[in-house]
This record gives structure tokens, sequence and C-alpha cells, in this order.
């Protein structure tokens, strides 16, 4: 294991080689540089969280979890990229995954504008929750239209595979294939709009 007091010292003079090099260390299984990553970027990462969701607990949550992804996915790093703008995609990413638990997505896009007019005291956390409420309906009208219809039974009129199943006439199992779809192109879509 690589000692990081040298990475220390690079801090002060240079952060974007800084964070190449701790990128670099950690995709080669270096824990203390992984640790130094997220003790320079979980105070930002959880409050960028906090700005989207508007939620203390969710915030903290998704912040793990992005570390986590970082840890599981380390092999993977591109040292050459942003590892800020990777770890704020990452927390849109996991919140936007997350919306399924709010119930539908009537709820989370009201939920988001509640937290933009909550927040109005900053216009840019305002922009922020609204340009991500406007950029998953976009994604959704962008959707083959079965799959958006199956989509929006689901999380708009909050009915289950089997009602939806029912009322489309197709297998239950259809539905579960076109909602894995149509999560992943939306995914998909805020990925390619946010690179």
């Amino acid at each position: 294991m690589q000692s990081i007091a040298p990475l220390t010292q690079k801090m002060d003079s240079n952060q974007t080689n800084d964070d190449a090099l701790l990128v670099q260390r950690i995709s080669q299984d270096c824990a203390s540089s992984f640790k130094v990553l997220f003790l320079q970027y979980i105070d930002p990462v959880t409050n960028y969280a906090y700005h989207i969701c508007g939620n203390e607990e969710l915030a903290n949550d998704v912040a793990q979890e992005v570390f986590m992804k970082v840890w599981e996915k380390r092999a993977t790093l591109d040292s050459r990229k942003s590892i800020k703008y990777f770890l704020f995609v990452l927390v849109r990413n996991i919140i936007i995954s997350n919306f399924r638990k709010l119930g539908s997505y009537k709820k989370y896009r009201d939920h988001f504008q509640f937290t933009a007019e909550r927040n109005s005291n900053s216009l840019e956390k305002q922009l922020e929750a609204n340009e991500l409420s406007s950029l998953i309906t976009s994604a959704i009208d962008k959707l083959p239209e079965k799959r958006k219809k199956v989509f929006q039974l689901s999380r708009n009129d909050a009915l289950s595979y089997m009602e939806i199943a029912e009322k489309l006439d197709i297998s239950p199992r259809t539905v579960e294939v076109h909602i894995a779809l149509a999560i992943k192109n939306i995914r998909e879509y805020l990925r390619i709009q946010y690179s």
C-alpha cells in the first residue's frame, strides 16, 4: 500500500493533478488514497445531494452510496477525467434511481418542486431541482410509446405489474421488462445530458 504523505503535500499545490493521482492510486487498490478522497469530498457530495433532495438523511445515505460505488468501480476509474464531476453525476444518478421508492413519478416530481420552492433563497438550488425534474419529464416523453404507457401506468397511476398487464393485454413479465428498460433509458438520457 502506498503512503499518502506525498499526496497530502501535493494537495496544496495542484488540486487537479492531485485528484488524478488519487484516482490512479485508488484504481490500484490503495485504501489510504480512497480515504483521502473520501475525506476531501464527503462534505461537498453530501451538500450537493442535500441541495437536490432537500432531505438530510437521504443526502447522507446517497453520499455513502456514492463512495461505495467509487470503491466498487475503482478498477475502471479514469484518472484523466474529473473525479469531482464523476462524484456529482453519481449523486444525481442515485437520487434519480431512488425516485421509485417515492411511490410514483408524480410524487417524485412534486417532491423536487417542493424542495425547490423551500430553498427559493438559492436560485442555483431551485434551477438544479427544476432542471432535473424537466429532464426526467423529457426522458419519459422520449420513451417508445408502449414503454412510456407502461411506465406512466406504473409511476403515475401506481398500478401493479398485474394490473398493467391486464389493462394492456400483455404479460406481467413484459410489463417488468418495459419498466426496467424505461428506467435504463431515463438513466442513459440523463447521463448524456449531464456529460
